[in-house]
């Protein structure tokens, strides 16, 4: 998940749409639902439900994850290049005046729920 900085800073559950490389070299997507397990404060690890999104989702989300990752690709060090992203997900999200979690229902609408 490339974006685990919103995450990690709020420690709530996350849905997200993650792009998945099987060990045959293909790829799939997911919709994942994430939360971490926190004992005595303290983050110690996640677990994630994944499902598998529909063709209109992943249509919809497919050229905003290409765009992120043109925005990554753009830079030479890995810290810049999810800053880079990061910015662009953020101006995405407010293009359409949503958060993240309305942007990823709006995309996943009622399959996700």
């Amino acid at each position: 998940m490339r974006h685990r900085r919103r995450f990690d800073r709020q420690r709530n559950e996350i849905f997200a749409f993650v792009k998945n490389l099987s060990s045959d070299g293909a790829h799939y997507w997911v919709l994942a639902h994430v939360t971490p397990t926190i004992i005595d404060g303290r983050t110690i690890g996640y677990h994630s439900n994944r499902r598998a999104p529909d063709p209109a989702s992943i249509a919809a989300i497919t050229p905003i994850y290409e765009a992120l990752l043109g925005a990554e690709r753009a830079c030479t060090r890995p810290h810049d290049a999810l800053q880079a992203s990061q910015q662009l997900l953020d101006q995405v999200l407010a293009e359409r005046s949503v958060t993240y979690d309305e942007f990823v229902w709006s995309i996943a609408g009622k399959e996700g729920r």
